[in-house]
């Protein structure tokens, strides 16, 4: 399996499917420490998969400009960055991978179709 580092567009996108319209003040220092959060579990499965390569820690920039996504969209990039992320034996039990839960559990319930699912098989 390989692993890179992704943008900060591809991270923007996902944590900006959680807003709506621009964030304020308060609530995009949130997303910009999820984001950093979600930058630096990146770079350290990348570190885990690649431990001879110098891979350098990176500051995590909020773009709110980025286009908005569909629940199908963001899922698929959530798909990507948890590959890239989860060399680490840990990943499962960090703070990235509850943030990436959240927002995965979020656009599947923005699934079209999804309210008038059966709950259950009966």
């Amino acid at each position: 399996m390989s692993a890179y580092v992704v943008d900060r567009f591809h991270i923007s996108a996902i944590l900006m499917f959680t807003c709506i319209g621009r964030p304020g003040r308060e609530a995009r220092e949130i997303l910009e420490a999820q984001g950093q959060q979600l930058l630096d579990e990146n770079v350290r499965s990348v570190r885990v998969r690649y431990p001879r390569e110098n891979t350098p820690d990176k500051l995590f920039l909020l773009d709110t400009d980025v286009r908005r996504l569909s629940a199908l969209e963001v899922l698929k990039l959530i798909e990507c960055l948890e590959h890239q992320s989860s060399e680490a034996s840990d990943y499962y039990s960090t703070p990235a991978f509850r943030t990436l839960h959240a927002i995965r559990q979020s656009a599947q319930r923005k699934l079209p179709g999804w309210d008038q699912a059966k709950w259950d098989y009966a």
